[in-house]
């Protein structure tokens, strides 16, 4: 297992869950932590419904879906800019701020709504939620200018296991830490809670949410191993914090690891021995078949026939290992070593009659 120095920590469930109470009660214990153990833990909440406008909702016309799903892509873009920023060696919060201030920000590919221009306006909007974010959190931490962790809690419904699976893969790209925490919560609390909100959520889109969440299953995806599921029955508070931090410094401590990349050249050279090998033993059987026939010549036809044969024999034999060599012919299986070639051998033996007309 390999340590790192930064985790992806999704929280996701319904809308009332309570994961934004939960995001702050994990940042508050980040802060205390840090302040008791130094252990320089710093906390960044990135809250979709701070980026993305409460206008917008998925159950809506397909004009707002489609604005609705151009945010949550340049979130995503802009984390995954975040996250190679601070995988460049040596390079702290501080810096990446800086750098990214100066930076007219992630571009990706091009809008997928149907205005470029409003695509432009989105990234834009993006880009500057995302800055606020890490600036508010480093202000507001109190730790030292150079912590030496960074937990970013992504706080969404992530009804859907494919949106979280997009920060697993930024996770396994950058080799951060990563894991999950999942808020169960029935649509009828959600609803009776929503109702108390200043700003309430419109009950349609918490029902909607409901019958689609997909909680993380490990059974389901095992990518989803990292994580937790708690309970919200009751409102949030400090006694589901222990399993929870315990599941980040986990993540802390084992690193996604990378996807592993072929090595095209010892496949290239894997072919090139396998077809080395073909050639090998179908130029072995065709010398025995030539061999054979020329045997079975001998005494039935004169010298001159006998030389016809041979030439042949032999260019129906250059032809053959040629079309093997390129493709056009393909013979049985070449068999392993110790099995039977009767199949290989029978198709080279007819190609070689067929081809040099005997």
């Amino acid at each position: 297992m390999t340590s790192t120095d930064t985790c992806l920590c999704v929280i996701c469930g319904i809308p009332a869950s309570g994961k934004t109470s939960l995001c702050k009660l994990i940042g508050e214990l980040a802060s205390v932590q840090t302040t008791q153990c130094r252990s320089d833990v710093l906390a960044v909440h990135i809250c979709y419904d701070t980026i993305i406008p409460r206008s917008l909702d998925l159950a809506k016309d397909e004009q707002g879906s489609s604005a609705w799903k151009e945010y949550r892509k340049q979130i995503v873009i802009g984390m995954d800019h975040i996250c190679k920023k601070l995988a460049e060696k040596g390079t702290s919060l501080p810096q990446v701020i800086t750098d990214l201030q100066n930076d007219p920000g992630p571009r990706g590919e091009e809008p997928a709504s149907d205005s470029s221009e409003d695509g432009e306006v989105i990234r834009e909007v993006v880009w500057r939620q995302l800055l606020a974010c890490l600036s508010a959190s480093l202000a507001g931490s109190g730790v030292e200018m150079n912590c030496s962790q960074i937990l970013f809690l992504v706080d969404d419904n992530m009804f859907y296991r494919s949106m979280r699976y997009e920060y697993f893969q930024l996770a396994r790209n950058y080799s951060t830490g990563f894991c999950q925490v999942g808020l169960t919560c029935s649509a009828k609390l959600a609803l009776d809670r929503n109702s108390g909100r200043k700003n309430e959520i419109p009950e349609n889109t918490i029902v909607t949410m409901a019958t689609k969440m997909e909680l993380p299953d490990a059974s389901k995806a095992p990518w989803e191993k990292n994580s937790f599921l708690v309970d919200v029955q009751d409102p949030v508070d400090h006694v589901v914090l222990a399993p929870v931090w315990m599941l980040i410094q986990a993540a802390f401590q084992s690193a996604v690891p990378p996807l592993e990349v072929a090595d095209e050249e010892a496949k290239e050279r894997s072919r090139a021995g396998c077809a080395a090998s073909l050639l090998h033993q179908a130029d072995q059987v065709l010398r025995k078949c030539i061999s054979e026939t020329m045997l079975a010549s001998k005494g039935t036809c004169s010298k001159e026939e006998m030389q016809i044969i041979a030439q042949r024999l032999n260019t129906a034999k250059a032809v053959i290992l040629e079309g093997v060599k390129v493709g056009d012919l393909v013979p049985p299986s070449l068999p392993d070593e110790g099995e039977t070639k009767e199949d290989f051998e029978v198709y080279l033996r007819d190609c070689l009659r067929s081809k040099a007309g005997l």
